[in-house]
């Protein structure tokens, strides 16, 4: 049996290991987390104070030291996997992995977002590979590297080497394709089926934005007919643009391109970590605000979600018929509301102006879409995403202009499939809210068939 002496001796060995350790981690603190900074040093104080036991007498050091000792497994535990991560990165699992860096991300932000001091404000730099920030996925779920052309866009070479095509298409990460593919998007299907389309979508991007995307890149590409690409509720992200001396100052924007723009305050811990610690810490934190947020969102009369695989949506599907904020916007018409209907007025009259039509998209999101396939009853006789396209259907009657609602065809679809069908096969990604190849195949089926009808015919070889 050790002496007391030798005791406190052994037990001395835990705080130096873990106040070295503590120490080292704060030196080197890699994550944008103030609380996980104050929680660390505060382990590093306490590791301090409580050296003081060891120069008590009595056995009070035994507390201490068996304290000591606890947090020393835990922190040995981290260590293991910091080896392993130096040494065989892939034993990480992927959902830890995805936040940590391989590369200094900080100084490769800075090359793929370009300002302008006109809309649309910011945009992703020509020729620049573009990574996608944050947890979405797999690999195999979500694609998130791919290479801006020479006007920083979304296409492949064959398109975007082209001084002139038949159809542009403008809009966010919806027409951007964000997740898929370069050759998967809608637009990119419409090409190869023989209807040349130009991507101009940006993940993010508010109608004004749109706006200037067509009148800075797509209007010198002479198209005869611009696409509104236009995902539902996106027109509430004018509200960012009241101020436009603001919005080129603080050159804080909206959406996907707003956590890649190096400015912003909303910087993800993926383009930051360097260690597991710090990676393990973003996915847990991330994981337990989430199921907090969806607990909070408690509808009281909420559709309950009877079909297995897709009950992980519940929160998505649980928002149709219960955003009456969003509603009131609309049926108020709000100033975010027709600031979104000025800015495709502008469109519309850009477009004309040098002889193209123009065709409007509205593209659904996975709850109303998933609705009736995971309650098995209709959505609700008056919602938001049904308010908006009735609205949108008057406008674009009142300014002549095609109207296009891709949410009976995805419904159509996704009511078809077989509850075996894996949901790799629906028109959604599985994590993350963006359309999977499938859903871009049915949007650029849709289109292909009203250009059809239309008398536009494929050209070939295209």
């Amino acid at each position: 049996m050790k002496t007391p002496n030798k005791q406190k001796k052994f037990f001395a060995l835990f705080p130096a290991f873990n106040i070295s350790i503590f120490t080292l981690y704060l030196l080197n603190f890699d994550s944008p987390s103030k609380v996980l900074f104050i929680g660390v040093a505060a382990l590093l104080g306490l590791s301090l104070l409580s050296t003081v036991a060891f120069f008590l007498p009595g056995r009070l050091f035994l507390y201490f030291g068996n304290g000591h000792l606890s947090l020393s497994m835990i922190l040995l535990f981290f260590l293991i996997f910091e080896g392993i991560l130096l040494v065989s990165p892939n034993l990480i699992p992927s959902q830890i992995r995805m936040f940590i860096a391989t590369e200094n991300i900080g100084k490769a932000r800075e090359k793929m977002v370009n300002y302008l001091d006109e809309s649309p404000f910011v945009k992703f730099a020509p020729n620049t590979v573009i990574r996608s920030q944050g947890v979405r996925g797999t690999k195999d779920q979500f694609v998130y590297q791919w290479k801006t052309d020479h006007k920083g866009y979304k296409n492949t070479t064959k398109i975007s080497e082209r001084r002139q095509i038949d159809y542009v298409a403008i809009g966010d990460s919806f027409t951007e394709g964000m997740g898929v593919a370069t050759d998967k998007t809608w637009t990119a299907v419409l090409s190869q089926k023989g209807f040349p389309t130009y991507n101009l979508g940006v993940q993010g991007y508010a109608p004004i934005q749109l706006e200037g995307s067509l009148r800075k890149h797509g209007l010198d590409l002479k198209p005869k007919y611009v696409i509104i690409g236009y995902c539902g509720t996106t027109f509430e992200r004018e509200s960012v643009f009241f101020n436009i001396d603001q919005v080129k100052k603080k050159k804080e924007f909206t959406g996907g391109i707003e956590s890649i723009n190096r400015f912003s305050h909303l910087r993800e811990i993926k383009a930051q970590a360097r260690t597991f610690t710090s990676a393990f810490y973003e996915l847990t934190r991330r994981t337990i605000f989430k199921q907090i947020e969806e607990n909070k969102f408690k509808v009281k009369d909420a559709a309950e979600v009877i079909h297995p695989r897709l009950k992980k949506y519940t929160y998505q599907i649980d928002l149709v018929g219960n955003r009456p904020q969003l509603m009131e916007l609309v049926e108020n018409e709000s100033k975010e509301w027709l600031s979104a209907l000025q800015a495709f007025k502008n469109i519309i009259e850009m477009s004309r102006d040098i002889g193209a039509e123009v065709l409007f998209v509205y593209l659904p999101h996975r709850g109303e879409v998933y609705y009736k396939k995971a309650t098995g009853k209709e959505p609700p006789e008056k919602h938001m995403e049904k308010l908006e396209i009735e609205a949108f259907k008057r406008f674009a009657d009142q300014n002549s202009i095609a109207f296009l609602d891709l949410t009976k065809r995805m419904v159509d679809y996704v009511e078809k499939l077989s509850d075996e069908v894996p949901l790799s096969k629906y028109p959604y990604l599985e994590m993350d809210g963006h359309m999977s190849d499938t859903g871009h195949f049915l949007v650029a089926e849709e289109i292909e068939s009203y250009l059809r009808k239309k008398g536009n015919t494929p050209r070939i070889n295209q």
